[in-house]
């Protein structure tokens, strides 16, 4: 969105500045889109041409309160395209293990070729939390280091939020599906991880427009992992605008 806005408005005429916290511009469309979706080399090519309209991007530029605020003081507008990059949480025991991971800090730390930092090694199992595109992405990449990928989702396919044929191209790649199963624990179990799910099934619909999952009574699933991903959402964190900006 940042890009996009700089290079329009560089066409009518506004000179533009773009301020990126990491080492490379781009956002989400290559740090968490796998290169498998969106190639790298189209990226470039629409890169180069935002540059030669004249906008001027600023890397490794972390903007918290006081650049914010000396920002608002230098420029006629600003623009504010830092997009959902802010997990949520399952909010049940256990979730704080170190070898517990966002599905975009996940995604991003695979597509930077920073495998170090989730201590991965070959073989080794990954329960992912979710049913939308970032949790395939998640499984995906995950097969693509040489994980064992299983997909663990509260509702069914046709309530998932990320297109049925996903879940077609999962399973040719050797990933696994729970359906039906919602995390309620995680315990750690020597080396592994032991994710106690909730047997659910279908209820009436609900405000989403999709069956509602109610738990089973007295009905419980347990799985071990060598590390879980939490893909079930994303929002803004604008904690550096401050209030007087932000009307959250």
């Amino acid at each position: 969105a940042g890009l996009s806005c700089g290079y329009f408005l560089a066409r009518d005429g506004f000179k533009v500045d773009i301020f990126e916290r990491h080492s490379q511009p781009g956002g989400l469309l290559t740090e968490g889109i796998p290169s498998y979706r969106y190639p790298r080399g189209v990226f470039q090519k629409e890169l180069d041409y935002i540059k030669k309209t004249g906008v001027n991007i600023y890397t490794n530029t972390n903007v918290d309160r006081d650049k914010f605020l000396s920002l608002v003081e230098e420029y006629d507008a600003i623009i504010v395209a830092t997009g959902a990059q802010k997990g949520s949480k399952m909010n049940i025991e256990g979730e704080d293990d170190e070898y517990i991971f966002n599905g975009i800090d996940y995604l991003r730390a695979i597509n930077s070729g920073d495998l170090s930092s989730l201590k991965i090694k070959d073989g080794e199992s990954v329960g992912v939390i979710g049913g939308g595109y970032t949790a395939f992405d998640v499984a995906r990449c995950s097969v693509r280091v040489g994980l064992k990928s299983t997909i663990i989702y509260r509702r069914t396919v046709n309530e998932m939020t990320a297109h049925p044929g996903e879940v077609k191209e999962c399973e040719e790649e050797g990933i696994d599906f729970r359906f039906l199963r919602q995390p309620v624990k995680i315990e750690r179990v020597g080396n592994k991880l032991k994710l106690i799910c909730q047997v659910m099934k279908l209820g009436p619909v609900d405000e989403s427009g999709r069956s509602r999952p109610v738990p089973i009574k007295n009905r419980f699933e347990e799985f071990l992992f060598d590390m879980i991903v939490v893909a079930i959402g994303d929002k803004p964190d604008l904690s550096y605008v401050g209030d007087r900006f932000c009307n959250e």
